[in-house]
């Protein structure tokens, strides 16, 4: 369970950014398409990781609830653990 929680975590952090810049890519492939006398790809890492730091300010708050809540699932599985060692 510990380990299907890290991944959920790992989840709950990434998705926001991972699903944001791949509507950013998708948007660009679009007006690339459309457009091929535009050179969108010689400013895609401009915009990208501008919105890529946009996107990480804005899950801050986020990330509170979830090391929060990681650092309370994980101490109780510590507990377990030591009371499992101690009863043997």
């Amino acid at each position: 369970t510990t380990l299907l929680f890290a991944i959920t975590s790992a989840v709950e952090i990434a998705l926001p950014l991972m699903g944001s810049l791949f509507i950013i890519n998708f948007v660009l492939i679009l007006i690339a398409k459309n457009a091929p006398q535009l050179n969108v790809f010689m400013n895609a890492y401009v915009i990208k990781i501008t919105c890529g730091i946009l996107f990480i300010a804005m899950s801050v708050p986020m990330l509170g609830y979830v090391f929060k809540n990681m650092t309370d699932v994980l101490l109780e599985e510590y507990t377990k653990l030591f009371n499992f060692f101690l009863t043997m």
